[in-house]
């Protein structure tokens, strides 16, 4: 049995020498989060995310806790001002600005700056920059939304069930996780589009407007011409998060023709998966001029 355990941990560790991945990549996304702790523009958007956890603990403090209602109605308002939070917060036009902001720069400004030049130089693979500044961003990104969420979370059941606090804790636990899973991968497709373009461009500006300019205007084509069905209407984060938090929060589906979650799961990873690819493909193929 050992020896069978210890031949599946060569061969993984083969493949993971063969990827080209290493510890590296982890090194350079503490150095990406530990970057943009040190840019201002972080706590602005740091603030931007918590404004909501301050309204709600805020609510808290100024309301009367409802001693008399039940525990269903509890865990109904509770999912409806976690679904206000994501909705109209977090991923709103602001929410997903302030998150390209953070994201469209990662690559180009690098190549901007010239210190690309001492990162090549020194022995580490394209795939270790690439992801490593990717899995940084990802980050940033739990920070935002992570905490937050379970404070919300928290002030929320105080507020609607002091009385069966834990109950309600334990029973709707699993939905709050899924939510904000639910958001962290609606960034990770806003950071695949704005690393796609960071890897095209050099200069963070235009990497910058290019990524805002197709992110916002594919979301307005896509609700203007709204097919179920075609590829534009992917890239909605609002019909997403319908789409994934609706079954989630009310159990109602709201998928009809494009199927089940779990088809549109596997859909929304495998375009996040091709962006990428595609991003990983432009920077390496980048020549560094000195």
């Amino acid at each position: 049995m050992s020896n069978n355990f210890s031949t599946i941990f060569n061969r993984f560790g083969d493949f993971y020498r063969r990827s080209g991945l290493s510890l590296k990549s982890f090194i350079i996304a503490n150095h990406t989060f530990n970057q943009n702790l040190k840019n201002k523009r972080f706590y602005i958007i740091f603030f931007y995310f918590l404004l909501p956890v301050f309204g709600s603990i805020f609510d808290v403090l100024i309301s009367e806790p409802s001693y008399y209602s039940g525990k269903a109605y509890a865990v109904y308002q509770i999912h409806q001002s976690l679904n206000s939070t994501l909705q109209v917060w977090w991923m709103s036009i602001f929410g997903q600005l302030f998150i390209i902001l953070i994201a469209s720069d990662a690559i180009s400004s690098e190549f901007e700056k010239g210190t690309i030049l001492s990162l090549k130089s020194r022995p580490i693979s394209n795939v270790d920059i690439f992801l490593g500044k990717f899995i940084g961003i990802i980050i940033l990104s739990f920070i935002l939304v992570i905490p937050g969420g379970f404070i919300i979370y928290l002030t929320q059941i105080w507020t609607y069930a002091p009385k069966n606090f834990w109950w309600v804790f334990w029973h709707s636990l699993d939905e709050l996780i899924v939510c904000l899973l639910v958001v962290i991968l609606g960034f990770v497709l806003l950071l695949s589009i704005c690393f796609l373009f960071s890897s095209i461009f050099n200069k963070s500006l235009q990497a910058t407007l290019v990524s805002l300019l197709v992110i916002f205007a594919v979301q307005l084509l896509s609700s203007v011409f709204s097919f179920s069905d075609n590829l534009m209407s992917k890239f909605n984060i609002t019909r997403y998060l319908q789409h994934f938090l609706n079954p989630v929060l009310y159990n109602v589906n709201t998928i009809t023709t494009s199927g089940s979650i779990t088809n549109e799961l596997i859909g929304f990873i495998a375009l996040i998966t091709i962006l990428q690819f595609i991003g990983f493909w432009i920077f390496s193929k980048k020549e560094v001029h000195q």
